[in-house]
């Protein structure tokens, strides 16, 4: 499962988080000081999503239409699993998503 997410830095120095399998989706991270205005929950959507740590997945870039329901939870739950692994073997992305 963790073969299937690529986390990047763009030029700006934003971070983002991609999945590289069906259904494909890339989306920006911001920190927990950046959170969006009026995200008050967890409750999966395919616009935003808040992570255990805080973070937020924003500003999603579907390859097609978004799943729904327990299949996006699912994959949402696996984003947060990838961006937990990725950030404490790199804990500098975490640094730059709070810094950017």
């Amino acid at each position: 499962m963790r073969d299937h997410w690529v986390i990047g830095v763009s030029e700006q120095g934003a971070v983002h988080i991609v999945r590289t399998v069906t259904p494909f989706f890339s989306a920006k991270v911001l920190g927990p000081a950046r959170a969006i205005e009026g995200i008050e929950s967890e409750k999966a959507d395919a616009k935003r999503h808040v992570l255990c740590t805080g973070h937020v997945l924003h500003d999603f870039s579907w390859r097609g239409e978004p799943p729904h329901g327990a299949f996006l939870e699912r994959i949402l739950a696996e984003a947060e699993e990838a961006w937990l692994y990725i950030t404490a073997m790199h804990p500098h992305l975490a640094r730059l998503v709070e810094d950017h």
